[in-house]
């Protein structure tokens, strides 16, 4: 009996095998069989490229253009231009005993900076003041900077700002040796036209402060002040090289 039951168990228990394999899900003996995917890793980012140093340009000196073309651009308010001229017009001096104004005249010099600034200096010689014959003289020796301003046109006006020295004198007074010599600043006004390429015209105001005569006792025209004002109006030439 033993020996019939052995027999019968083995195929069974075979079958019984087969069957647990058969209702096994094929995903499963799948995914068994095959290696879990792995996560793809994430790109690496670019590298940064190198910084190019930045390369300073040399510093390359302007030209400056010839006189010549200067001259043909800008006239006779060109840089290094050269003027050369007379001036002839009225002085006079503030104050109660100066007496009526005269004739002032004189030669100047100016140098052209750039078109539009330039350094000037006169010598002058004006007659500040006088009853009949007797006359109070002053002989100025002057510097000056002006500021030239770029009108359209030929005309342009300028403003000027400096001071010298002045010799000063009572002449046919009684009491002609009491002469000083004295100094101050001015400011001054001009307007100036190019004729041509060569010349020039103009109109300048000027005022002066200077520094007074106060020891000074003159028959004619009274005490010394302790300050004296020059003020002038000439018309002005000149000739540019």
């Amino acid at each position: 009996m033993i020996q019939i039951v052995a027999k019968l168990w083995r195929p069974a228990a075979f079958t019984a095998v087969l069957a647990s394999l058969s209702l096994a899900s094929p995903g499963a003996l799948h995914a068994q069989s095959t290696p879990p995917a792995t996560t793809p890793a994430a790109p690496a980012a670019p590298a940064k490229a190198a910084k190019t140093p930045k390369v300073r340009k040399p510093k390359v000196a302007k030209v400056e253009a010839p006189y010549e073309e200067r001259r043909k651009a800008d006239g006779v308010y060109a840089k290094g231009a050269n003027w050369i001229g007379f001036r002839f017009g009225y002085a006079n001096r503030t104050g109660d005993l100066s007496g009526d104004g005269s004739i002032g005249y004189g030669i100047n010099w100016t140098k052209m900076l750039s078109k539009r600034s330039a350094f000037a200096a006169s010598l002058n010689h004006d007659i500040v003041g006088h009853f009949a014959k007797q006359i109070d003289e002053s002989v100025p020796i002057t510097g000056e900077f002006q500021r030239v301003f770029n009108w359209s046109g030929d005309m342009r006006p300028s403003l000027g700002v400096g001071g010298g020295f002045y010799y000063r004198k009572f002449y046919r007074t009684g009491n002609d040796y009491n002469t000083t010599t004295t100094g101050g600043a001015h400011v001054s006004v001009g307007l100036t036209s190019q004729l041509d390429d060569k010349h020039v015209v103009g109109l300048e105001t000027r005022v002066a402060w200077l520094k007074g005569r106060p020891g000074v006792v003159n028959p004619t025209f009274g005490p010394g002040e302790d300050t004296e004002t020059i003020w002038t109006v000439k018309l002005t030439w000149a000739l540019v090289y």
